[in-house]
């Protein structure tokens, strides 16, 4: 019933669970892909086809799932998920909710809960962490998201590209629901 995003979204939240919230993983992505083949064709097959491509475990929000999902149809390189970026001696910087390690490249999806003072300042210096170790850090709202994904897509794009990525976006016209 649900489209390849939220699909994916749910996926991904049921495959990792949310370990700030003491949420656990409910299942596996190798025992969603075995229900799957258990209704193998049938309504909703090449959505959850789809979906168990794209899948991977990680993503703390919709928001991120949706992220990725926009960035990685639109040709950038699978990105890593909720990982550490480090300094170039291995030490831990700061987690990204999406970061490109060779390319040395993080991108933060800010939500509401991003307007605390505690929060704020907390991002702040946490960016400017990643700036003095040489990472560029793409934040992005839900505007972006929602309403300029194929801006979002063109700024991410390029700080990879600043950074040695030889690929090409495409733009899909994947567009969201809020």
């Amino acid at each position: 019933m649900l489209e390849v995003p939220d699909l994916l979204a749910c996926a991904e939240f049921a495959i990792t669970g949310n370990p700030y919230e003491n949420r656990l993983a409910l299942t596996s992505l190798e025992n969603l892909a075995a229900a799957a083949g258990i209704v193998a064709g049938g309504h909703g097959h090449r959505a959850r086809t789809t979906v168990l491509r794209f899948a991977r475990a990680g993503a703390l929000s919709r928001p991120e799932s949706l992220l990725r999902y926009l960035l990685v149809k639109s040709g950038l390189p699978n990105p890593r998920i909720n990982e550490n970026c480090n300094d170039s001696r291995g030490s831990f910087i700061a987690l990204a909710d999406l970061s490109w390690p060779a390319f040395r490249v993080a991108a933060e999806y800010e939500g509401d809960h991003h307007r605390g003072v505690s929060q704020f300042r907390s991002d702040i210096h946490r960016f400017e962490k990643l700036a003095d170790h040489h990472w560029a850090a793409v934040r992005i709202s839900a505007d972006d998201l929602f309403d300029r994904p194929d801006q979002t897509v063109a700024r991410v794009a390029s700080r990879l590209a600043e950074r040695g990525w030889k690929g090409k976006a495409r733009y899909p016209g994947i567009r969201f629901i809020r």
